[in-house]
């Protein structure tokens, strides 16, 4: 049995709720209950939540739940958030949540998992509207903007808005590497651009993994083998932090077992390029005990 915001509940229902919990009874009737679980926000998290009595902690085992970030980055792929938000994020994890600043009671949009999805949702249904077609480009990114904004907060914005402009500006080469396998430096380098920061570089690759992930599907094997390599061919000249940020995106995956599977299915390992860049980063994982490679192989 799930008890949901518990922390919302009137005092009135305590003595029934402890009840239950001890005995798994209401009003003395024996119920085939296995186990109750309860949920409830923290008071720090201006949730109009009250003081959970301790006779009903006492009968209950607590954990206090902090977000991992993998972890809704996997739900986020599989439930079609949109890609700039999952970009955005994997390029600053800790980016996903903030508590409202110190003095303003009135910052009601702030940014958590909840409300980046919501601003997902707005970013899709902007570009599924036919009508806004006819804006102009800076009209349409103001109304992007704002509905991020609306959802969580000027502040969090601004930031999404500054490596938009980055992302923006290297789409053109982003789709050269993932096409026609271009590198990025040779393509900026043509067009008087000079790719120096390593943030710059990071969001590159981080995109250019987003849309090799969209080529992982059944039959689509020989569109997936170019795309690796072109990908991947490049991603091997760049640091090991990108390389493992990449890759993570790429495989729209956080576990183990998912990854060898995927892998496995789509034959990837026989790519030359996915294979170096995976060698590369096990051996930097091997000295920390930790060993996919073989078990990658096995698979």
């Amino acid at each position: 049995v799930i008890f949901d915001e518990v922390d919302k509940a009137p005092y009135e229902t305590n003595q029934p709720l402890l009840e239950f919990l001890q005995f798994c009874s209401i009003n003395g009737r024996k119920l085939n209950v296995k186990s109750c679980i309860l949920t409830a926000n923290l008071p720090d998290e201006n949730a109009h939540s009250n003081n959970i009595s301790h006779a009903i902690s006492k009968r209950c085992m607590s954990f206090k739940l902090n977000i991992v970030f993998e972890q809704w980055l996997d739900w986020a792929f599989k439930n079609g958030v949109h890609e700039y938000i999952t970009q955005y994020l994997s390029s600053d994890n800790m980016a996903i949540y903030e508590k409202a600043p110190d003095g303003d009671p009135t910052a009601y949009a702030l940014p958590a998992p909840r409300t980046w999805t919501q601003a997902g949702k707005s970013l899709t249904d902007i570009d599924n509207d036919k009508n806004y077609e006819k804006l102009k480009p800076e009209n349409l990114d103001r109304l992007r903007m704002l509905a991020i904004s609306g959802n969580v907060g000027t502040s969090a914005s601004a930031k999404f808005e500054a490596w938009f402009k980055y992302y923006r500006e290297f789409d053109p080469a982003i789709k050269a590497l993932v096409e026609d396998g271009t590198f990025p430096e040779e393509f900026l380098n043509k067009n008087g651009r000079n790719l120096k920061e390593d943030q710059e570089k990071l969001i590159i690759a981080i995109a250019a993994c987003s849309r090799h992930a969209k080529e992982i599907k059944e039959d689509n094997r020989q569109t997936l083998k170019k795309v690796t390599k072109n990908v991947y061919g490049w991603l091997v000249t760049q640091k090991e932090e990108h390389q493992i940020a990449a890759c993570r995106m790429s495989m729209n995956l956080t576990s183990e077992e998912q990854f060898q599977r995927t892998v496995g299915k789509h034959e990837l390992l026989k790519i030359k390029e996915f294979w170096t860049v995976i060698d590369m980063l096990n051996k930097k994982f091997r000295a920390h005990g930790i060993n996919t490679t073989d078990k990658l192989n096995k698979h």
